[in-house]
C-alpha cells in the first residue's frame, strides 16, 4: 500500500521510529515535537506540502492505516 500522507511519505526509517514510539505510547505532542525537530521531515513538508506542520489529525489518520 502507496502512503501518500505527510507521514506516508517520510522516509521507511522515520515512519517505523515513529510506530514504535505510537507502540511505546508516546503522547501525540511528544511525537509531533520530536518529528518537527528533524531535517528529514521538513525536506519533505517543504517539498510535498507547502511546508504545513505534521499535525495530530495527521497521526490519527496514520495510526488508522
Amino acid at each position: 500500500m502507496k502512503h501518500n500522507g505527510k507521514i506516508g511519505r517520510l522516509p521507511y526509517e522515520l515512519r517505523e521510529e515513529l510506530n514504535q514510539r505510537l507502540r511505546d505510547g508516546q503522547s501525540a505532542s511528544q511525537i509531533l515535537e520530536w518529528l518537527h525537530q528533524l531535517e528529514e521531515v521538513w525536506v519533505v513538508l517543504e517539498r510535498d506540502f507547502d511546508g504545513h506542520e505534521i499535525n495530530p489529525q495527521n497521526l490519527t489518520e496514520w495510526r488508522q492505516v
